[in-house]
């Protein structure tokens, strides 16, 4: 939910590199921790998985992310989550 909720923030970061390359498309996979009040660290592209191949969105994606506030996991642990954000431009 907490992503959904971003999904602007984050199209924004595909859009700008989108008017410099009309065939940018896939998929920028992050990997993240969930800690004590739902703040999320460690993130990382996890390049294995994505296709997209642009930096500066895998990078602007990864930073936003970090600014998110997740539900909390139980007392004394922490989450891992990963998730696909998948961009295609207009058709």
């Amino acid at each position: 939910r907490a992503v959904r909720s971003a999904l602007q923030s984050f199209k924004a970061c595909y859009d700008r590199e989108y008017k410099k390359d009309t065939k940018l498309e896939g998929k920028v996979v992050i990997s993240w921790e969930i800690h004590e009040k739902g703040i999320a660290k460690n993130a990382r592209v996890l390049k294995e998985k994505s296709t997209l191949g642009n930096a500066a969105v895998e990078e602007c994606v990864r930073s936003r992310l970090l600014t998110l506030r997740f539900p909390e996991p139980p007392p004394g642990s922490m989450a891992v989550a990963v998730y696909p954000f998948l961009f295609q431009g207009q058709r």
